[in-house]
């Protein structure tokens, strides 16, 4: 892994972010600042917030208080639908595919949206095939080039969610969150996901919320520890593996012996 300079302007910063409902805050007083071109992972037990976070990072909630920056720039009161143009591109903890579509059609619509065609309904066949050659692109790169004429539905989990990030790929961003991107998947297709993020993250930023912390020692550079909707403890994953809070939270245990049954 290579480390951004921890001196630079972070790409995706929050400060002191809240956000609570009817009394009870989900996340509380939440400063975090994601380096540019890193791998920053946020971890903590069941409801400690994580998905809030994310929630408020994206927009699809609306902070109590604080505030947000995007390659310094103060983002709180954006709009949800600004923030993909933005180049913020977010993934589910559900699998998000249209199944009835090829799989080449699902990253097409992405493509489609990035290069400006996304209320376009009439495009020609030449253009087609242009968007086509650079779909297969993005399908070569997660593995799926032979897939492409199935339809989404019809493959399996691991590979639904190497689809997810073909499509977001496709959509060029430049800050990818993703949602739990190995959940419910066996050890095959957690290695295949866990290569594809160490594929995407050249030349872009990724933030992931995650359980399995083999998946987390391997991809991440920094991780956050959330509990109770606040930043526990932040650090590489030597400090914050072996940080005696972190492992109260989490098993009351030693959490090295139970890295990736978490």
């Amino acid at each position: 892994m290579t480390l951004s300079d921890p001196s630079a302007q972070p790409v995706l910063e929050c400060r002191a972010l809240s956000k609570s409902f009817k009394g009870f805050y989900a996340v509380r007083d939440v400063s975090v600042a994601i380096a540019d071109k890193s791998v920053h992972a946020v971890i903590g037990p069941n409801g400690a917030g994580k998905t809030t976070f994310f929630n408020l990072l994206t927009k699809f909630l609306t902070p109590s208080s604080g505030a947000i920056f995007y390659e310094g720039r103060d983002i709180t009161r954006e709009s949800p639908w600004s923030i993909p143009n933005m180049g913020i591109i977010r993934s589910f903890q559900i699998s998000a595919v249209f199944p009835d579509l090829t799989v080449l059609e699902n990253v097409r619509v992405s493509y489609q949206r990035s290069q400006g065609y996304d209320y376009q309904f009439w495009v020609s066949n030449r253009k087609l095939d242009d968007f086509d050659d650079r779909c297969m692109a993005f399908l070569k790169q997660v593995g799926l080039e032979r897939d492409a004429m199935l339809h989404a539905g019809s493959l399996p989990y691991g590979r639904k969610r190497a689809l997810e990030i073909a499509t977001t790929l496709a959509l060029s961003p430049r800050v990818m969150l993703l949602d739990e991107p190995t959940a419910g998947m066996g050890h095959e297709s957690i290695g295949l996901v866990t290569e594809l993020i160490q594929e995407a993250r050249r030349d872009r930023t990724i933030v992931l919320v995650e359980h399995n912390l083999d998946v987390v020692k391997d991809l991440s550079d920094r991780i956050t520890v959330m509990q109770r909707g606040q930043v526990l403890v932040e650090g590489s994953y030597d400090a914050v593996s072996n940080d005696p809070r972190v492992i109260e939270a989490y098993i009351g245990g030693d959490l090295m012996e139970d890295v990736g049954r978490v």
